[in-house]
């Protein structure tokens, strides 16, 4: 004859059943079986627990995530230099070499509203010369029409020498203290990558760095090189043609200056097209 006993209950995450059957013969020991049932496979292998951990560590991981990405757009949208941090890498030197080529490029521009101020002087002697109004010989008009046009012809030899050592000054001195100030600026970003840690360049993609050193600073280069002289040079052309039109003649220069919307429309027009 035997006795049976159930008992259940439950621990922590776990259903815990015990049963005991026991024999009334002296010989018959107890005899005990104990089951239990894993909550875990009802809730597909976590406990609440951890899956309010696991919940929290995604949220976590996801405003991480959402982190680096407002940090690595920053780090894009960051703001361009200015054009006078461009020449923060210039020393004395280079800021003489910088003046030179200003004077220079100014020089340069300032030549071509004098070359059609002298080339204005020639057409009037020629017309002056078929008309011949004056009581003076025809003899005495040749040789001052002769002597008028050996001095323009001596005065655009000046200007053309003029130019032409302008136009190597401002290109070579804005060439030289941009490869300097380039130089530089490459030797500045080397020593700041080699003070990065290994963690960082594991961030950046292959080449990307390579890339910056050659073409970027190359660019840097070409914005603060010639580019400038050239900037400086059609400044200087446009402000000396309109002071030396309104010195010539400021009537005329007024009606010509009516025409300057509809010429900067079509030079924007064909910029476009371009």
């Amino acid at each position: 004859m035997t006795k049976s006993y159930d008992l259940s209950g439950s621990h922590g995450d776990k259903n815990v059943s015990f049963s005991s059957s026991a024999a009334l013969e002296p010989e018959a020991g107890p005899v005990a079986t104990i089951k239990t049932t894993d909550l875990s496979e009802k809730t597909n292998g976590h406990s609440p627990d951890s899956q309010k951990l696991g919940d929290v560590g995604g949220k976590r991981e996801a405003e991480s995530g959402q982190d680096g990405k407002k940090s690595d757009d920053e780090d894009v949208k960051k703001r361009p230099a200015t054009f006078g941090e461009l020449f923060s890498f210039a020393n004395c030197f280079d800021l003489f070499l910088i003046a030179i080529g200003v004077i220079a490029a100014c020089a340069h521009g300032s030549s071509w509203p004098l070359l059609f101020l002298i080339f204005g002087d020639v057409t009037n002697d020629f017309v002056g010369y078929g008309k011949n109004n004056t009581n003076t010989s025809a003899a005495e008009m040749a040789d001052q029409f002769e002597y008028n046009m050996t001095q323009y012809a001596i005065t655009y030899v000046y200007i053309g020498i003029g130019v032409a050592v302008t136009t190597y000054a401002h290109v070579a001195f804005f060439q030289l203290t941009g490869e300097r100030q380039t130089f530089r600026l490459r030797q500045k970003f080397f020593k700041s990558l080699l003070r990065e840690e290994i963690a960082w360049y594991d961030k950046q993609q292959s080449g990307e760095l390579t890339t910056r050193l050659a073409d970027d600073l190359e660019r840097v280069r070409e914005g603060i090189g010639d580019k400038v002289g050239l900037s400086i040079q059609f400044l200087a052309q446009f402000l000396a043609g309109f002071i030396l039109g309104f010195a010539r003649g400021w009537k005329l220069t007024l009606v010509i200056m009516s025409l300057t919307p509809l010429l900067a429309i079509g030079a924007a027009v064909l910029g476009k097209v371009r």
